[in-house]
């Protein structure tokens, strides 16, 4: 069965290529801004199932498996998605420690769009990281990756990835596309 990445995460892209996937992507134009919740576990799945209902709309039915996924990042209990800019960014960058972890909260959403079946599951992971240097900050700023990012990080990136001390949860989960989990749905999916 085909299947259908809806999104334009390339960490998302690199996860299901790593895994063996054969996959076609197609982007859903939402205002993710747009969908608020107070619950930051309940939002990325409101924000992967509204990716679902607007590309169920634009590609119709067909014999294929439709993917969605969000990812939002907490630190001491602050929502953190894309920084808005410059400044913010390296506030949160320089914020991070030892001590407290990124919460990283993934929602995954499977349709089926021949039989409009659709299953939806959730994961959490934390990430702890090392106090990260003012000119790696500043890198990161510079080569811009960091606003395509929830928390302003990608644990997968060169330049990040010495100064995460441990993490805990599936490695899939924090770079936004739980293997197992997705796995699961699929097999949820096609039954």
């Amino acid at each position: 069965m085909k299947i259908i990445l809806g999104s334009q995460s390339k960490g998302r892209r690199q996860a299901l290529q790593d895994a063996g996937f054969d996959f076609d992507t197609a982007s859903a134009d939402i205002d993710e801004e747009a969908i608020r919740h107070d619950d930051y576990e309940l939002l990325p799945q409101l924000i992967a199932r509204a990716k679902a209902d607007k590309l169920t709309e634009t590609l119709g039915e067909q014999d294929a498996l439709l993917i969605t996924a969000d990812t939002v990042v907490t630190f001491k209990g602050e929502l953190r998605e894309k920084p808005l800019d410059e400044a913010q960014a390296r506030e949160w960058l320089a914020g991070y420690t030892p001590d407290y972890p990124a919460w990283v909260n993934t929602a995954v959403t499977v349709t089926n769009l021949s039989t409009g079946k659709r299953v939806e599951g959730f994961e959490k992971a934390a990430v702890y990281f090392k106090l990260i240097p003012e000119d790696v900050i500043t890198q990161a700023i510079k080569e811009r990756y960091v606003f395509g990012c929830s928390g302003a990080f990608a644990i997968e990136t060169p330049l990040l990835s010495p100064y995460i001390d441990r993490y805990e949860g599936s490695y899939s989960a924090i770079v936004g596309m739980p293997l197992d989990l997705t796995n699961e749905l699929i097999a949820a999916a096609k039954a």
